[in-house]
């Protein structure tokens, strides 16, 4: 992130694991990844955004957490920022979701 706000905080896990993933899988993670971290940081007005990654059982999640304004309630359905996120995970295989947590902000896994 570009200077002191927002702060980026990483969650990731002490080891890593070998894992072999294809190009395009890559690509699109980063694609994800980048585009999700570009919309807390201009749109949300996030003063902490979380990027993680976890093994989640034989899988692994993804995900991006701010603490901004959050969005509104019909914006998880509309937008072609989201639904481009989408489109990009159900092309490798990966379901994108796009909540709004009681305790406000975005999350995008």
């Amino acid at each position: 992130m570009p200077g002191d706000t927002p702060a980026l905080w990483l969650a990731f896990p002490a080891a890593w694991p070998e894992v072999h993933l294809d190009a395009e899988v890559q690509h699109e993670l980063h694609a994800i990844a980048l585009e999700a971290l570009h919309n807390a940081a201009r749109h949300a007005h996030a003063r902490t955004i979380e990027l993680g990654l976890a093994p989640d059982g034989a899988r692994w999640r993804l995900w991006v957490r701010d603490d901004g304004r959050g969005l509104p309630a019909h914006a998880p359905s509309a937008g072609h920022g989201l639904a481009n996120l989408r489109a990009r995970g159900a092309g490798i295989g990966a379901e994108v979701a796009i909540t709004r947590p009681a305790d406000g902000g975005t999350r995008v896994d």
